[in-house]
Formats: structure tokens, C-alpha cells, sequence
């Protein structure tokens, strides 16, 4: 604190920690999220238990629940609403559109079909804004700043991940954990879909390619993890 040039009394150091041993917020969640200020979090526990939260892409209303949550959030910790979604302001019904682009993203729709809309086909810079949206505000933002909430009240639903990954199938996920890009990985998801095959472990995808071939521009995407001519066709 003294490096940054913050100097606190004794008085000051009592009452911290007098006000600190009043929290009831699991210490777990302060240590998973000590980036955020244990006072923030006590407010989030106190505030958002009532919420219902979507557990899945896939749950009955999840863009609606999702858009109350961030809502609620602007209210209580508009600070850091504003920093994880890159909005100063809510209006034009913005908090409703991350909730359904962030549902549709993590339902591993194809970024084409997200941006078959007027804005992104505007003009180039918007086609780059609107592929910066998904990739930043969306997959890293929105999930940083439901963590808290998430982690406190349903720490099992594979939401969240979904969004951050732009996937839910395991199949997906792990194409994209290790380093397939996601466009990619959904792609070959679905085809091992429609061949009835269910992908779900590194070797099973490897050896569903080996059968099946891929596009040159496709197995390329795998170079980094067998040779690609086992797998082109």
C-alpha cells in the first residue's frame, strides 16, 4: 500500500478489520475471486441469492435470466458492470442482446450465422467489431463478471463455461482446449453428429479424423497435434 502510496492509520486498519470479520461470504469465493473487493462480494451474497440462474444454454428463458442478472448488476456494482462489458451506459436494449448473443454463442451456433445480421454486414469495421464483441465482451467479459454469482449459488452449471468457450459439447470443449479454433471444433462436432459418433476425449476425435478426412484449410487446424496427413483428404 505504501509502494502505491496509500498510507492508513491504525484507526483506519481497526475498523477494516472490524467491518471484515462482520462478512459472511464464504472465504472460498474471496480467494477464487481476489480480484474483487470482498465488500463487492458480500453485496453480491447478500443481493442475488433470490436469482434464479440458468444453468445451461438450453434453459427455458436463459437470455431473459441472463439480461435480469446483468441488469441487477449495473444497479449494484455499476463500476464494474461498465468494465467487463465496455458499457457506460444501458439502453437500446444492449444488456438483452449480449444476454441472447451470449446464449447463441455458447449454443456453438457458427460465428457465420451470428453475423448474418444488418450491422455486422454493413461495412468491414463493423464485421470486426461485431467478431470482437463475441470473442472479448461475450466470451471473457460477460463470464468474468457473473463468476461471483455463479460461484455462490449454482457453482455446477456449465453455463458459464459454455459462454467462454463459445461451446458446450465436450467434444467441442476439448478441440478448444487444446488450441483447435472454435469455428473448427464445432464444425467437426456436428459432423461426428451426423455420423452418429459422439466425440468426447482428445484420442476418439483424432482417430474420428483419421476416418474421415478433413479439408486441406481444416486439418491444417490440427496441425499442432497429428501429423495432417493422416487426416486430409
Amino acid at each position: 500500500l505504501l509502494r502505491k502510496g496509500i498510507s492508513l492509520s491504525d484507526n483506519e486498519l481497526a475498523e477494516i478489520k472490524r467491518a471484515q470479520r462482520k462478512l459472511t461470504v464464504p472465504v472460498e469465493i474471496c480467494r477464487t475471486h481476489r480480484f474483487w473487493d470482498p465488500f463487492d462480494l458480500q453485496l453480491i451474497h447478500d443481493k442475488l441469492a433470490r436469482f434464479k440462474l440458468p444453468i445451461s444454454p438450453f434453459t427455458t428463458g436463459a437470455a431473459n435470466s441472463i439480461k435480469n442478472l446483468l441488469e441487477e448488476m449495473f444497479i449494484l456494482l455499476p463500476a464494474q458492470a461498465s468494465h467487463y462489458l465496455k458499457i457506460d451506459k444501458v439502453g437500446h436494449n444492449i444488456l438483452l442482446m449480449h444476454a441472447i448473443s451470449a446464449v447463441d454463442w455458447a449454443m456453438e451456433k457458427p460465428l457465420s450465422d451470428l453475423l448474418n445480421s444488418d450491422f455486422a454486414r454493413a461495412s468491414s469495421e463493423n464485421t470486426e467489431n461485431a467478431i470482437s464483441n463475441f470473442q472479448n465482451t461475450i466470451a471473457y467479459g460477460l463470464p468474468s463478471l457473473l463468476s461471483p454469482v455463479y460461484a455462490m449459488f449454482s457453482p455446477k452449471a456449465i453455463l458459464l463455461g459454455a459462454i467462454e468457450h463459445g461451446a458446450y459439447q465436450p467434444g467441442s470443449i476439448v478441440q478448444i482446449n487444446n488450441n483447435v479454433p472454435r469455428e473448427t471444433a464445432i464444425a467437426v462436432t456436428k459432423s461426428a453428429e451426423r455420423d452418429g459418433v459422439n466425440l468426447s476425449t482428445l484420442p476418439e476425435i483424432l482417430a474420428y479424423l483419421k476416418k474421415n478426412k478433413l479439408d486441406y484449410w481444416s486439418a491444417i487446424q490440427f496441425r499442432h497435434l497429428i501429423d495432417i496427413k493422416e487426416i486430409v483428404s
